[in-house]
């Protein structure tokens, strides 16, 4: 159906109209996180004379090897850490570089999307235009947790997440966060545009961008993508699965090794195609429940005057590819000896790492177990399983105990198994049962 759509030789495409410019100091792009920021940011560092000729500055910034960048994150993150001195001599010293051009500026970084009332009061000195792309719930769940994998050491796996999202009554993925915007730097001086990856197949992401600045179409036919290209994908499913297993032993601190892992799998992951998504892997009662919570969101951000294209898109409920455990260990296992042989440096720096989290004579987690086993590491785990011991169960039989009792015990009887993320979940739960017992309190210190 896309195919047939998208054939330009059949329809145009329109580009929509966007209002002008003129008059806003500075344009700052705040993402949001996982809808094309690092392809347009990559897109403006290589077309900065273009831009600049059009009436746009664009401060420089790094690229890692894979052309993926945080934008200008120095700017962003000194706004997140309330370094407000800091950001205003950046965003002064941008300012005056823009005017020596005569030029508007242009800023780019994801870093700020949570945090309007901050850059309000850096920014309140100048007429600010906001841009951000707005993507189908569903989508920004699993691009962000690809995302948090990837680059954030997240560990917990996608269902468990869900779940997690599920529960929490307001988030990044509600919409709630553009009204904000809205209502911090008014509605006319926000614009929100629909992130609809099947339309950038056709008309990119950087050409509606270049529109949305008014930039000359001769200029735009000049400098446009010549092909679409995905900066920044996300893993594919063995990848994404083994770096999560890796989170729970590298050390956060060694951020040479982190980074060459990360491009190696990124490397790895985008020269396949991969027609099993993690939407796949995720139960069908999470999916649907998910697809309930979120299915309003499209429209309430809708009546901030979203941009949208002709284009339709909708994440599908229906599980088309089953992702087979065997498939995934021997995928997972063909990435580590693809490390084995040809980045011996990283191989050996996770091994160590591995081996700096196995405890001897105990039963580690169950990714540490798997790690051992994967990277053929030899241990000595626990030949008895841990279980409750004779008083505890004498206590049961005699009812002494009471929930958070029961609760506390249980949680005692995972940690010692190495399930430190349940054994925490249910000792929580005995504390809001027990706030003032002090074995409850001093146990979920131990697990923190």
């Amino acid at each position: 159906m896309f195919k047939k759509l998208f054939k330009r030789e059949e329809k145009v495409l329109e580009i929509p109209h966007f209002e002008s410019l003129e008059g806003y100091d500075v344009v700052i792009h705040i993402g949001a996180p996982k809808s094309g920021s690092s392809a347009l940011q990559k897109f403006f560092l290589e077309n900065r004379k273009s831009l600049e000729k059009e009436g746009f500055y664009y401060p420089k910034h790094g690229l890692d090897q894979n052309g993926i960048s945080g934008g200008h994150s120095n700017f962003g993150l000194a706004i997140a850490k309330e370094q407000f001195d800091e950001a205003k001599k950046i965003l002064e010293n941008h300012i005056n570089q823009a005017k020596n051009r005569n030029c508007q500026l242009l800023l780019s970084a994801e870093s700020l999307f949570n945090h309007h009332e901050k850059l309000k009061e850096i920014t309140k000195e100048y007429k600010c235009k906001i841009v951000v792309f707005f993507r189908d719930p569903l989508e920004s769940i699993f691009s962000n947790y690809n995302q948090g994998v990837k680059r954030h050491f997240q560990t917990l796996d996608i269902n468990t997440v869900c779940s997690n999202i599920l529960n929490q009554k307001n988030n990044i993925f509600s919409g709630k966060i553009f009204e904000k915007w809205c209502d911090v730097f008014n509605k006319s001086n926000v614009t929100i545009i629909e992130y609809n990856m099947e339309y950038f197949k056709t008309v990119s992401i950087q050409e509606i961008f270049l529109s949305f600045l008014n930039i000359s179409d001769k200029t735009i036919q000049k400098i446009k993508p010549k092909e679409f290209k995905i900066v920044n994908k996300s893993y594919n499913l063995a990848q994404l699965e083994l770096k999560r297993y890796l989170n729970h032993v590298l050390d956060q601190n060694n951020q040479k090794l982190n980074d060459k892992c990360d491009w190696i799998l990124q490397e790895l992951s985008d020269k396949q195609n991969e027609e099993t998504n993690l939407i796949d892997t995720v139960s069908e009662d999470i999916k649907t429940d998910l697809y309930k919570k979120y299915k309003d969101s499209s429209e309430d951000v809708r009546g901030l005057n979203l941009i949208t294209f002709g284009c339709k898109q909708k994440m599908t409920l229906k599980q088309n590819t089953t992702y087979k455990y065997k498939d995934k260990i021997v995928q997972i296992l063909g990435l580590i000896e693809y490390l084995e042989k040809n980045e011996i440096e990283v191989y050996n720096y996770i091994k160590s790492c591995i081996n700096n989290k196995l405890m001897p004579n105990v039963r580690n987690s169950f990714e540490i177990e798997n790690l051992a086993q994967w990277f053929e590491i030899p241990h000595k785990t626990a030949t008895k399983a841990f279980w409750f011991n004779q008083n505890q169960l004498n206590n049961m039989v005699a009812g002494n105990y009471k929930e958070p009792d029961f609760l506390r015990d249980i949680a005692v009887l995972l940690k010692n198994r190495g399930d430190v993320q349940n054994a925490y979940k249910i000792i929580s739960k005995a504390l809001e049962l027990r706030p003032n017992g002090p074995a409850i309190q001093k146990l979920k210190k131990e697990m923190e």
